[in-house]
């Protein structure tokens, strides 16, 4: 991708992004074992990669043994809640040009308490069959994301977000990483279902009070200095 061979045409002017499939219907996932930890790694400018793929490696050990790595989402899923806090936004961005807004939150409610009733009470409809669902979007979670950096959200205990930062405090002082940290009390979900009976359904995790957007803010503080 990064070489363009999977490059997609831009756009023409004034049009729309595709959102259907999009939503966030399920309730904040609290912290169960102390503090939700937003967390993002990336090399420095210039750093030898092997001093920052051994930095991330022992962040990366430290979480593996932990009770099941940190996972925020829980075994049985996050609660559904009806409405939805993302009911507004959900509404706003699938809304057709043609498509009046009020007719637009009547569907998404309309829809979104048909499928927290069908979870709810697990019933299956058609091919959809609820207990299989939450199973494959909790192996889904997209909670940790390597690419250019490490980028994860933990659930996990005090005592591993220290530890957690005291490493990368040790490994920036020595050049080999740029890092920033964010302790929350929430996680929260965004998920992508283009179909619901499908199993390519991916559900995105972030903090929910701040994230990765103030560990990422936090980084920069630290470039500064």
């Amino acid at each position: 991708m990064k070489r363009g061979e999977f490059a997609v045409t831009p756009a023409p002017s004034g049009a729309r992004p595709m959102l259907d499939g999009l939503s966030c219907r399920f309730a904040e996932i609290p912290a169960t074992r102390g503090v939700i930890l937003s967390l993002v790694i990336v090399p420095p400018p210039g750093v030898d990669p092997q001093a920052f793929r051994s930095a991330v490696e022992t962040i990366v050990a430290l979480v593996e043994a932990s009770p099941e790595k940190s996972r925020p989402v829980p075994a049985a899923g996050p609660a559904l809640r009806w409405p939805s806090l993302g009911a507004e936004l959900e509404a706003r961005a699938a809304k057709g040009p043609r498509e009046w807004l009020f007719v637009r939150r009547i569907r998404v409610l309309a829809f979104s308490l048909f499928a927290w009733a069908i979870i709810r009470f697990r019933v299956r409809v058609g091919g959809f069959d609820p207990d299989k669902y939450l199973a494959e979007l909790v192996a889904n979670s997209d909670f940790r994301k390597f690419d250019d950096g490490l980028r994860m959200i933990l659930d996990c205990d005090h005592r591993l977000a220290d530890a957690i930062e005291a490493h990368l405090e040790k490994a920036a002082a020595a050049g080999a990483v740029h890092y920033g940290v964010h302790r929350q009390d929430a996680a929260m979900m965004t998920c992508f279902v283009p179909s619901a009976t499908a199993s390519d359904h991916v559900h995105f995790v972030d903090g929910a009070r701040g994230g990765y957007s103030t560990a990422a803010a936090a980084m920069k503080a630290q470039r500064g200095r």
